[in-house]
């Protein structure tokens, strides 16, 4: 399994106790940092971004006024279980310690996509 620790991925060791997923703390994250945990370059996910596969702030700054982008915790989150065989219960865990942060109206539609999933079985 792969442990996600100081941004970078490493492989975790057989009969760990440790979780098979872990995101370094804080919310927001840089291309660079995003790529790192998601295993591929910064200009990947530049290139996901802009199609709209990654999210978050697009912020200007610096004196050329050069475009950072910053990518919530969510959007790595639901990048890797979008683009995974298969998701392990520290991956699922993972989102759901996202949902505090959604708003009302994304809890409700969050519920009718479970609700539907639920009912497909």
């Amino acid at each position: 399994m792969i442990v996600c620790q100081s941004s970078q991925l490493q492989r975790e060791t057989p009969g760990s106790a440790e979780p098979a997923f872990k995101l370094p703390p804080g919310d927001w994250f840089s291309a660079n940092e995003a790529a790192a945990l998601i295993g591929v370059s910064a200009s990947f996910v530049e290139k996901e971004w802009d199609r709209g596969l990654l999210f978050g702030l697009s912020l200007c700054a610096g004196a050329g006024k050069r475009k950072r982008r910053r990518i919530h915790r969510a959007a790595v989150i639901t990048y890797l279980i979008r683009s995974s065989d298969s998701v392990d219960d520290s991956l699922a865990a993972a989102f759901e310690a996202c949902v505090p942060q959604l708003s009302h109206s994304q809890l409700f539609n969050l519920r009718a996509a479970v609700d539907r999933c639920l009912g497909a079985n």
